[in-house]
């Protein structure tokens, strides 16, 4: 029930990728400048989408992303912690919105 309330959310879920450090170093190999990029998602710790990437080099955007991660971590906790049947919004969706460039 969680998993289909949380996409219901359309507009946060979304497809991204969570990078690794082998990950950065293939596409290293192609454009460094999107390397570096990569690399800031992956010390921070953030799950991207690859249109998404290409403003990681605006601290704010990385910001948002950061700020972004934290409101649908409180989501995610509300959904699993609500008691059966009980389908209503989370408090924290009121919150949320989408990082933009």
């Amino acid at each position: 029930m969680a998993v289909s309330k949380l996409l219901e959310m359309q507009h946060i879920t979304q497809y991204r990728a969570v990078l690794s450090q082998e990950d950065v170093d293939a596409i290293a190999q192609y454009d460094a400048d999107l390397a570096r990029k990569a690399q800031i998602a992956v010390d921070e710790g953030l799950a991207v989408n690859f249109q998404d990437l290409e403003y990681f080099d605006r601290p704010e955007f990385v910001d948002a992303f950061k700020k972004e991660k934290e409101i649908l971590k409180n989501i995610r906790e509300e959904v699993l912690s609500a008691p059966k049947g009980q389908y209503s919004k989370p408090k924290s969706l009121d919150e949320y919105q989408l990082p933009r460039a």
